[in-house]
């Protein structure tokens, strides 16, 4: 009908009433904290996917308060592998008892990563995770001081592949200067060919090589930015990064810089629920993860097309394609979906006239950070 419509001589236009809609914003109150969920392009990724319950994300870390009211419904009940027996071949990993509680007075990482992951979301309470609905597999490698042993996260990863894991998120790491290790890389090798993609936090040293296990060819090394979409200071860097995401500082007392998530601590026995906003590569590295189960979700399946996406639509920083300080790039959630790469707008200054538009500057590309600035302007009043 509208080519019909423009065919006639009377008819100046016809086109579609198009239909506009919001993009998704949850109702959780301090979603307005989490400026990485906007940086990384998650409202209108929303739009496509929020995310499935079918896709299950081990978090191998320092365990988690599992009675958290913004985590509970998306948490599996999970397994500690901290201070087990070493006697048995890594695979036969034999777990310490199946209560992944974070045991760790000062707070719990595995809770922070965990919430950045799949908090629930749209639920009125506390924050929003990247996915609205997941199942997260806490697995407990680390004690209450926060450190672990090798054997102790391979078992952890040969656990979380047999309950069906669809991704890894390795927030933890060692330094990148020491030996490579053949049991690390058999476990991860083991995960990437049972299809289940492994992402790692680059490290917080501010110096090169990334971290073990980031640095393996097997995993998904991840660094960390800051609120302008700057690499941090802090974050490790070399050939292996793949790619940066929100990671936050604590620099600006009146502005939200850090990432704000769900937290909690071991008081006297007892796991006690909360809120906190810390910095790391510990957090940009859930921010991949998450992403990629958002992916798993909308049907993208394969380490190889799941690592490919992301890469390929991520937004350069700093030089075209990619670099060792941020690797592709900062991890853009929409992008991804569409399996596109989504470049910066460009703006002009115009008038507009009985619904004409008069271009009166020149066309200047945004900056990174969502700066411009124009310089030639042909007249000294414009819309």
């Amino acid at each position: 009908m509208i080519d019909k419509f423009n065919q006639k001589e009377e008819v100046k236009w016809s086109e579609p009433n198009y239909i506009y809609h919001t993009l998704a914003q949850p109702n959780d109150p301090d979603y307005r904290d989490q400026w990485g969920h906007i940086t990384t392009n998650l409202e209108a990724a929303w739009d496509i996917q929020k995310g499935n319950s079918s896709v299950t994300v081990a978090v191998v870390d320092s365990g988690v308060i599992p009675s958290h009211p913004d985590l509970a419904n998306n948490l599996l009940q999970g397994a500690d592998f901290v201070g087990g027996s070493n006697e048995n071949p890594v695979e036969d990993y034999n777990a310490t008892n199946y209560d992944p509680t974070d045991e760790n007075e000062d707070g719990s990482h595995g809770t922070h990563v965990s919430g950045i992951i799949g908090a629930v979301t749209d639920n009125s309470e506390g924050v929003a995770g990247v996915n609205w609905k997941v199942d997260i597999l806490p697995v407990r490698v680390l004690g209450a001081d926060e450190t672990g042993t090798n054997w102790d996260i391979a078992e952890g990863i040969y656990y979380a592949i047999d309950q069906g894991t669809d991704v890894i998120n390795l927030s933890l790491g060692r330094d990148g200067t020491q030996s490579s290790s053949s049991l690390e890389t058999e476990a991860l090798n083991y995960a990437n060919q049972h299809g289940v993609i492994t992402f790692a936090a680059s490290g917080n040293a501010g110096t090169t090589p990334v971290e073990y296990p980031a640095q393996y060819d097997s995993t998904v090394a991840v660094g960390a930015t800051n609120i302008n979409n700057q690499v941090t200071s802090y974050s490790n860097y070399g050939p292996n990064l793949d790619l940066v995401a929100p990671g936050g500082t604590y620099n600006d007392p009146d502005v939200p810089t850090s990432i704000y998530s769900t937290w909690g601590y071991y008081n006297s026995g007892d796991p006690v629920s909360d809120y906190k906003g810390i910095k790391g590569s510990s957090m940009a590295t859930p921010y991949a993860s998450g992403i990629a189960a958002l992916l798993i979700a909308d049907g993208v399946s394969g380490v190889y097309n799941i690592k490919d996406r992301m890469t390929s639509t991520a937004v350069d920083l700093r030089s075209e394609g990619k670099d060792e300080k941020s690797g592709h790039g900062l991890v853009d959630a929409y992008g991804a979906l569409l399996n596109k790469e989504l470049k910066n707008p460009y703006v002009f200054a115009a008038n507009i006239k009985n619904g004409a538009v008069y271009i009166k500057s020149e066309m200047i590309k945004v900056n990174d950070d969502g700066t411009y600035t124009l310089n030639q302007l042909w007249l000294k009043k414009y819309i």
